[in-house]
């Protein structure tokens, strides 16, 4: 087993909140360090990650950005920053991940 960290971050360590509410808490998925799997090559790192985890370094590396301009069908939004995002799980036939953006008025 392999501990690996993205900016300081142990991708085993991640916990993905999941859309299912619970009456006595809030439930997350993360993978335990085998299911993580690197190689070096060279000037090369390759990750081997379950497709959630990928989403979660997604969130990592927009998270922390100020903003961020959205287009939807060539209409532009403005300026936003990402602000929540929810992973599917089994109650939740749709799999689809979701992610809320807020508008971030320039002064």
């Amino acid at each position: 087993m392999t501990k690996i960290s993205i900016n300081g971050k142990y991708l085993h360590e991640l916990q993905m909140r999941l859309k299912g509410e619970q009456k006595n808490g809030t439930c997350y998925l993360s993978y335990p360090e085998q299911r993580i799997k690197a190689e070096v090559k060279k000037n090369k790192v390759f990750l081997h990650i379950p497709p959630l985890l990928t989403i979660a370094l997604f969130q990592l590396t927009v998270w922390d950005k100020d903003e961020l301009s959205i287009k939807i069908k060539n209409k532009d939004f403005g300026l936003f920053k990402m602000i929540d995002l929810k992973y599917p799980d089994e109650l939740y036939d749709n799999r689809l991940v979701d992610i809320t953006f807020k508008s971030v008025n320039k002064k």
